[in-house]
């Protein structure tokens, strides 16, 4: 009789513990973070095409931060039409490269479907995180080859869009290092 009650007890914890092993492993696994941002991301060709309410999974290798850093410059680039419904979709963002501390961008307000009128043209940019929060200094934004001093005040590696600069000492433009 002993017997069969500590078969009982026995059985009764190992229904709990199992039961306990299944809620640990559903909780743990729901709580699983997200991937780490990636180095170093090149993307090809045009790069990744982002737009107001874009699909974040586009640029899931990258961090958090700088998704949202994006997310603020396309409302920046939209201020720019005022913030006009029409004019929502106009604001883009190409990134071309990304790195922990840098990013290599092309940028711009281009003509909405039907809406000419939102279009104001775009340039190249190089985002840089400094002390936490990533920010598009102006320097480091234009339509020219970048100049070689700034690429090296800025610490910008050698990366899509820093792969040649403009030498003043030299007037020419040269192989980036």
């Amino acid at each position: 009789m002993a017997h069969m009650k500590s078969m009982r007890v026995l059985g009764a914890l190992a229904s709990v513990l199992i039961a306990g092993v299944g809620l640990t492993t559903t909780a743990a696994q729901a709580t699983t973070p997200a991937p780490a941002a990636a180095r170093k991301v090149v993307f090809h060709g045009d790069g990744v095409v982002v737009k107001i309410g874009h699909d974040p999974r586009q640029l899931n290798r990258t961090s958090p931060s700088f998704r949202t850093f994006l997310h603020q410059e396309l409302q920046e680039l939209w201020g720019w039409d005022d913030k006009r419904p029409e004019c929502e979709s106009a604001p883009q963002v190409d990134v071309r490269e990304y790195r922990k501390r840098v990013a290599f961008l092309d940028e711009g307000v281009y003509a909405a479907p039907h809406h000419p009128e939102c279009a104001g043209g775009g340039n190249w940019q190089f985002a840089v995180r400094r002390d936490g929060r990533w920010i598009s200094p102006r320097a480091l934004g234009g339509q020219d080859v970048p100049g070689c001093h700034l690429l090296r005040k800025w610490d910008i590696p050698r990366m899509t869009g820093a792969k040649e600069c403009y030498n003043a000492k030299s007037d020419a433009v040269v192989a980036y290092r």
